[in-house]
């Protein structure tokens, strides 16, 4: 039995594990709806796909999404376990740009991954990486066509849906810290 252990720290406690499990179920469901906002892009591809292959993409999903959603909150779990011994608003301002972040790297390879395909003919995967290796080769296989409004359309579309459900929620940031 811990001593000092007390119902207000119960409390605490629940809220911080409620705080992770929501931000969690939101990245699952951001992950999962993904898919049939590509699918859309791309509806000449998948026209005649029924919706019961609309939804088994999704189902064959949810183990990556799963995987990808721990490991994007390992680093707030620990810092959830850290605020038990140091309290403050650091932790809100770490969560939020944290989330920032994390939502502006998601964003960005989401939105490639939409726009690269057209051009491609294949999801995106770690072909860019290997262009960083030599710029020459990226310019030599620029696509020249490429509609920046277009993009940012997709870009700023996707980035209001995550700001408007993660960061700009009224009270998703108040945590009780002891």
């Amino acid at each position: 039995i811990c001593v000092g252990y007390s119902v207000k720290n119960k409390k605490i406690m629940k809220q911080r594990l409620l705080f992770l499990l929501k931000i969690y179920l939101w990245f699952m469901f951001m992950f999962m709806l993904q898919k049939p906002l590509f699918m859309l892009f791309h509806y000449n591809l998948f026209e005649k796909a029924s919706f019961i292959d609309w939804m088994q993409v999704i189902y064959h999903g949810i183990p990556l999404d799963l995987s990808v959603a721990s490991y994007i909150l390992a680093l707030p779990v620990f810092v959830a376990l850290v605020t038990v011994w140091i309290q403050g608003l650091w932790a809100e301002w770490f969560y939020k740009g944290y989330f920032a972040l994390i939502i502006a790297v998601l964003s960005l390879i989401f939105i490639s991954d939409i726009e690269l395909y057209t051009y491609w003919g294949f999801r995106m995967d770690a072909t860019p990486l290997f262009y960083l290796k030599s710029p020459a080769d990226a310019m030599a296989c620029a696509v020249l066509d490429f509609d920046f409004r277009n993009y940012m359309y997709h870009s700023v579309f996707y980035d209001f849906l995550v700001s408007v459900e993660l960061l700009d929620c009224e009270g998703f940031w108040e945590m009780e810290i002891l």
